[in-house]
């Protein structure tokens, strides 16, 4: 009932309808992430597959230090790559920032 709505987890799985849609993802079914956050040269950097041509929905990286204020952008994060194979768009997008105490995440706009 809640997949029409953009913020609802429908299916429990802790991502949002919006998200799994960026994704890829069937937003009534529980969706099986593989471990997308390492730790390369000491910077957190995030991998992630979306279908080539989504253009309604765009995936923002961002990083905070205290999991309240997120950031994204030029001095914030650092476009690694963007490789588009098969009709699957790659990115990996690592923290500009070095430090112990760092977070990363995908947060899905329209």
């Amino acid at each position: 009932p809640d997949v029409g709505n953009d913020v609802a987890d429908a299916d429990g799985d802790g991502l949002n309808n919006l998200l799994e849609f960026y994704l890829g993802a069937d937003p009534s079914q529980p969706t099986q992430l593989q471990e997308m956050v390492s730790l390369p040269a000491a910077y957190l950097t995030l991998t992630h597959s979306v279908p080539a041509g989504i253009s309604e929905v765009t995936g923002v990286v961002e990083v905070s230090e205290n999991l309240v204020d997120w950031f994204s952008g030029l001095g914030h994060t650092v476009e690694v790559s963007d490789v588009v194979t098969a009709g699957v768009r790659t990115r990996v997008v690592r923290d500009a920032v070095t430090g112990d105490r760092r977070f990363i995440r995908l947060r899905a706009t329209r």
